[in-house]
């Protein structure tokens, strides 16, 4: 039976009632990745960036001009499933932020300045922010690994130029703080809402009492069972003979009591993949693909 329990794992076609509308974020991230490549084209000429170093120069070059069909892609890439799911199948998500550390990598790691380069760290708290909404667990746990691996190689660079190891030391904390505190905080955030939006969603698509579906949530199954299905449908309406009259006699709490044990024998009586629901009163419908 396609019940649904408050609290439990929200299924993917429940939450997908919920238009998310992803326009906004992917131009966003699409304005984003093009500052990033701003930012990289600007260092080409600055002294602590590429300075003279053709090599730098070309190297910094290259990475700024695949900002452009990174952002092209980026445009045209939904992000609403992937903030659902954030699930290893999200593999356009996860090449791209595997592209943002390595750009932004790419170009601080090339600065002939390596303070600047420990400042420039500053900015995988933006590849953050997208980290913790679109990507899982795993991923995140390697990006905070990767970025702090940066940080701490120009760290070593400092330490080999003579700077003066309480000042290095303090520097990358900082960095390593800024980099990927805000990756964690946004992580909770997202995930609660989730949680609040997956409990919502779900409560208002079960009738209480008998905590089957109630209308609204039988509409919207059956409508997606009639959609897959392939051959033969079951379809049956129930109601309660003389339920009003249990209601009269016995009094509302036993015939409360005779509606869940009706909504219980109807759910056990029924295949696994059924959509049953209680319709209003003491009617109760059932559409299985798969009767037996």
């Amino acid at each position: 039976m396609e019940e649904m329990k408050p609290g439990a794992g929200a299924p993917r076609h429940l939450l997908r009632r919920i238009e998310l509308q992803d326009r906004v974020w992917r131009y966003a991230i699409t304005v984003l990745t093009l500052a990033f490549g701003a930012f990289g084209a600007i260092t080409i000429f600055s002294p602590d960036g590429a300075g003279d170093s053709r090599w730098r120069q070309i190297t910094i070059g290259l990475i700024c001009l695949s900002v452009f069909p990174a952002a092209a892609i980026v445009a045209r890439t939904p992000l609403a499933g992937a903030w659902w799911t954030k699930g290893p199948r999200d593999k356009r998500s996860i090449a791209f932020v595997a592209y943002a550390d390595l750009g932004l990598a790419g170009v601080v790691l090339c600065f002939q300045n390596t303070q600047a380069s420990l400042i420039g760290t500053g900015l995988f708290s933006v590849i953050g922010a997208y980290v913790a909404h679109f990507v899982g667990g795993r991923v995140m746990a390697l990006h905070i690994a990767f970025s702090t691996t940066v940080i701490l190689v120009l760290g070593a660079r400092l330490l080999v130029a003579g700077f003066q190891p309480v000042s290095v030391v303090v520097a990358m904390v900082v960095a390593i703080v800024v980099a990927n505190a805000v990756v964690e905080l946004l992580r909770r955030y997202t995930v609660e809402m989730q949680r609040l939006i997956s409990k919502q969603l779900l409560e208002s698509s079960l009738d209480p009492l008998t905590n089957v579906l109630n209308r609204r949530g039988f509409a919207f199954s059956s409508d997606r069972l009639l959609h897959r299905a392939t051959g033969d449908l079951l379809v049956a309406a129930i109601d309660v003979d003389q339920f009003k009259t249990i209601n009269d006699r016995f009094g509302h709490t036993v015939g409360d009591g005779v509606l869940r044990n009706v909504a219980r024998l109807i759910a056990t009586g029924t295949t696994p993949n059924a959509v049953v629901a209680r319709l209003g009163g003491d009617e109760f419908a059932v559409i299985s693909a798969d009767p037996e």
